[in-house]
């Protein structure tokens, strides 16, 4: 460590160590003039020993010491003085002196040698330059410690850096490395469903978030549904691209990443309030496909740590791009295999037409035989040509199903008490068989205008699904009312048999949906769902396990001439 060559109050502290006192005295008497006394001050030692220990006790800024010492001489003084304290400046005196002393002094670290021959203008000036010199080497050194010192700053600072940016590698190398093992796994997965609640398990796993939310855009309406939810209290929710966050990045195709979102102006805090959960922060990021086409919108709610980051935003980019590639796959896949199903259901329907129309034809020309011969005949002749048309119908209509097409509906008004107490008489006799109570309620008799073979399906597929929902004593309840407009027709289906889980009742209208039926096609809903559509009636259904199915259909009374199913 450097010595300080001025003391507290600025001044020069100079130590003579002289052999003769008044020698010593003398000669500071005469450097006090040469420094003047402002500017030094001076402490007189006759021996090394004392010297020693005045530099012990309080260092001065510099030692003039005598070559003769009456206790050592001024080499050895020196020698010591430079272990303890090796920047002291040291000047040596001598009466005498020769060139190999002088070297041997400045080896053992002197700053000057000088004679007392010279005078104190000699000595003055020898003080002078060594602490001149000296103050250069302290200044040098001072700045030596300043840059090692910010050198060592620096280097930690960037040691620092490096690590952060070596963990944030690793944690980037550790995501990536995730994505390729959960992509690996999700390619595996055939069934829609269970491909998406991966997909938001992986994404909440690799964000560190709370929650995580996929939005599936829906190309005909414009709307995005949110198809599932980790932990979802809710059922299925749809809104227009127009609305809310996720509606803004599926507009935009931009990521959103956003710190507290109550404060944005596009959050909407319905889904919080119907479902109890606290969004705090959230990013927020389109799905595509290799061409750039919408698929949905993938989200992740509330990080684990303070808020999602730049980093984060480019890893949900990456996963995103990979999910909205499976589930298109996924998508294309399930409608190539309903597709080939369909087709597989219209071929056989048009072999069971071909086959059947020769047969049906005759047994429907006996059955008119029968009744014109005698009037007793006349009811079961009915029955039976009853029979026979819904038959060919219902493998009509599976054939128009499977291959899309649309057929012409004609109307034609009809007394609502007439009509489904026709069709209630099939219904009983069902019922009665598997030993089901059947209880029909017409509160409204009169006309309306509907297609009558379509209406009499849907109302057939109903209740033979009612019928295999329910076990002996259980009870099929049909209700036909007006409504309260006046201007439409009310038709209450319900059962109290063993009813269905949400899972199903959410795809009960599409192709090939079944629940609890060894038999069947899988298409009796979605033509029914289709014929209420063509009548410009709505249908829904609500139903609990255990408990029990209930199916509304409400038709309006008068339609237009024609319309398309």
């Amino acid at each position: 460590m450097s010595e300080n060559i001025q003391s507290r109050n600025g001044k020069i502290k100079l130590l003579i160590a002289e052999s003769n006192s008044l020698e010593a005295k003398r000669t500071a008497a005469k450097l006090a003039d040469y420094f003047t006394v402002e500017k030094c001050s001076i402490v007189c030692v006759s021996t090394a020993r004392d010297a020693l220990e005045a530099i012990k006790k309080d260092p001065p800024s510099i030692v003039l010491l005598d070559y003769y010492l009456p206790d050592m001489k001024g080499d050895e003084a020196l020698e010591i003085i430079k272990k303890e304290r090796p920047f002291m400046p040291i000047v040596i005196l001598t009466m005498i002196g020769s060139a190999d002393i002088a070297v041997k002094l400045m080896k053992l670290g002197a700053d000057d040698y000088v004679s007392k021959k010279y005078g104190f203008v000699g000595i003055g000036a020898a003080i002078g330059k060594a602490l001149e010199r000296k103050k250069i080497e302290i200044d040098a050194q001072t700045l030596r410690d300043r840059l090692t010192e910010e050198l060592k700053t620096r280097n930690e600072q960037l040691s620092e850096m490096v690590n952060a940016q070596t963990r944030q590698l690793r944690e980037r190398n550790f995501k990536i490395s995730r994505i390729l093992k959960i992509g690996e796994m999700m390619s595996s997965i055939r069934d829609l469903d269970e491909l998406l609640a991966a997909i938001l398990k992986g994404t909440s796993e690799i964000l560190q978030a709370e929650r995580a939310s996929l939005f599936i855009h829906d190309p005909k309406t414009g709307e995005l549904w949110l198809k599932v939810s980790e932990k979802r209290e809710i059922g299925e929710i749809r809104f227009s691209v127009n609305k809310g966050i996720a509606g803004h990045v599926a507009r935009t195709r931009e990521t959103m990443n956003i710190e507290d979102v109550y404060s944005h102006e596009l959050f909407n805090p319905e889904f919080d309030i119907k479902t109890g959960f606290k969004t705090k922060n959230l990013l927020c990021v389109p799905m595509e496909n290799l061409q750039g086409k919408l698929i949905g919108v993938l989200q992740v709610l509330n990080k684990e740590a303070v808020s999602f980051i730049k980093e984060d935003e480019e890893v949900l980019v990456m996963f995103a791009s990979l999910a909205g590639v499976l589930i298109e796959n996924s998508i294309l896949e399930q409608e190539y295999i309903k597709n080939e199903r369909l087709a597989a259901v219209g071929n056989m329907a048009s072999y069971i037409i071909h086959d059947i129309k020769g047969p049906m034809t005759s047994i429907r020309g006996f059955a008119e035989m029968l009744g014109n011969k005698s009037p007793k005949n006349k009811e079961f002749s009915n029955i039976i040509i009853r029979v026979v048309d819904r038959l060919t119908n219902m493998a009509q209509e599976l054939l128009d199903f499977a291959k899309g097409i649309d057929n012409t509906l004609e109307w034609r008004e009809t007394s609502c008490l007439d009509f489904f107490s026709e069709i209630f008489l099939f219904i009983e006799r069902d019922m009665k068989e598997k030993k089901v109570k059947f209880v029909p309620k017409i509160n409204y008799t009169g006309k309306m205008e509907i297609n009558p073979e379509k209406i009499e399906r849907v109302v057939y597929n109903i209740a033979g699904n009612a019928l295999d929902a329910l076990e002996e004593g259980g009870e099929f309840v049909v209700e036909v009312s007006e409504s309260q407009d006046k201007n439409h027709i009310l038709i209450i289906l319900s059962d109290n048999g063993k009813g269905m889980p949400d899972s199903i009742i959410k795809t009960l209208f599409e192709p090939f949906a079944t629940y609890g039926k060894s038999k069947g096609t899988g298409l009796g809903m979605a033509i029914t769902k289709k014929i209420i559509d063509a009548h410009n009636g709505t249908i829904k259904v609500e139903s609990e396990e255990g408990k029990g199915t209930r199916f509304e259909v409400v038709l309006p009374k008068f339609q237009a001439k024609l319309s398309r199913m």
